[in-house]
C-alpha cells in the first residue's frame, strides 16, 4: 500500500511515553526518509504540548519535596538543598518544553 501523508494524533505520543527521541516517535523519522508527509493539526500539538508540560511541571514538584526530604534527614545541608532548590526555580518549564518540541 502506497501513501504520500500519515497524521499523528495525541494517543501516539501518549503511547510512547511521550519520550520524543524513542519508540514510535523514532521511527516518525523514517517516513521523511521515504519522503512520506508527517502531518500534526494544531490542536494535536497543542495536545501534547500541554501534557509534557504537566509531566515536566510533576517532576519538577517532585523533585522539590526529595530536596526538602533529603535535607530533612540531614542528606544534605540547608545551603546545598537551597542552591538546587535555585537551581530548579529557575526553570521555566513551558519553555524548556516549546524549545524541545521545536
Amino acid at each position: 500500500m502506497n501513501f504520500d501523508a500519515v497524521t499523528l494524533d495525541t494517543s501516539i505520543f501518549n503511547a510512547s511515553g511521550l519520550d520524543l527521541d524513542g519508540g514510535v516517535l523514532n521511527a516518525i523519522k523514517t517516513f521523511a526518509k521515504n519522503k512520506i508527509a508527517v502531518i500534526l493539526v494544531d490542536i494535536i500539538e497543542k495536545e501534547v504540548l500541554c501534557h509534557l508540560t504537566n509531566k515536566a511541571q510533576e517532576a519538577q514538584n517532585s523533585a522539590y519535596g526529595k530536596l526538602i526530604e533529603l535535607k530533612k534527614y540531614n542528606l544534605l545541608s540547608s545551603s546545598e538543598a537551597d542552591n538546587l532548590i535555585k537551581a530548579l526555580d529557575q526553570n521555566n518549564i513551558p519553555n524548556i518544553v516549546k524549545s524541545r518540541w521545536d
